[in-house]
This record gives C-alpha cells, structure tokens and sequence, in this order.
C-alpha cells in the first residue's frame, strides 16, 4: 500500500451492521458489533491511535454501507478544517458525515480511548460492563453514534 507522510492508509475489511435512523431533532448511528469482530476492531483502533494508519475502513455485512473512522488531529483532517472543508468544531468535538456510500465518523483522541477502552474489555473478559457506548457529537444534526457488542442481528 503506498505510504502518505509516512503513515499507510489502511482499509480493514471487519463486519459491522450500521443502521442510521432519522429523528425530528437528531440522527442515530448505531454500530453494532459481534464479539468475534472486537479483536480486529481493537487491532484497527489502536493502529489509528497510533498514527500508523490514517483511517480505517468497515465493511458492513451486507456490503453496500461502509463506516470510516478518522481521527481529528490527523494533518490531512486539520488541512481539511482550515480550507473550510469541514468545521474546524469538528477537530474539537468530532463529527459525522454522512455521504452517499460511506458514513465518515471523526473521532477525537477522548473519542478514540472511549471506544477502545470499551472494547478492550470485552477483549479481555469476553464481556463487558455494558453492551454499548454512545457518543453524542456537538454539530448542527444533533448527532448520536452508539457502538454496541451482540450476538444478534437487529
């Protein structure tokens, strides 16, 4: 994979099941992950958290959706911010994008440790305290990310 600024841009191929819901005053992005899938998620995070990777890239089961992660005080996302491209909130307070063919999700550093701290758990202990976490974005759309661990498909 070509290198960019020293870091390689990696895309894992990990099954996740997203749903989006529309809300009058908020959007809902749920992720929902299986246990079998955290060690791969775990791996993939903590390479972005190491900038070893710039992004990464989730393939949802069904193979027409797919989730990538970001994290905000990557160069290319700071550069972005200041040509306008993206708020420059959203480097602060994280933020979601939702496109055509991908759904974007701009992870803080706060953010990051969050998730990993999360799935981490259940790494270690097969279960965890709770069975989801949910992430509330500061932008006008109002919102929510919760990633949730489950055998179930819903």
């Amino acid at each position: 994979m070509p290198q960019e600024g020293g870091t390689m841009k990696e895309y894992m191929k990990v099954p996740a099941r997203v749903k989006i819901t529309h809300y009058p005053d908020e959007i809902s992005l749920r992720v929902q992950l299986k246990p079998t899938e955290i060690q791969d998620w775990c791996m993939g995070l903590l390479l972005l958290k190491e900038k070893i990777v710039i992004s990464l890239t989730f393939i949802e089961t069904n193979k027409k959706e797919k989730l990538k992660l970001l994290l905000t005080e990557d160069p290319q996302i700071t550069k972005k911010a200041k040509k306008g491209k993206i708020p420059l909130q959203s480097l602060n307070n994280g933020k979601v994008s939702f496109e055509p063919e991908e759904t974007k999700i701009y992870l803080t550093p706060n953010n990051l440790d969050y998730l990993l701290a999360f799935l981490l758990q259940y790494y270690k202990k097969i279960i965890g305290y709770v069975d989801h976490v949910d992430m509330e974005f500061d932008d006008p759309l109002g919102t929510w990310v919760t990633f949730e661990v489950s055998e179930d498909d819903e």
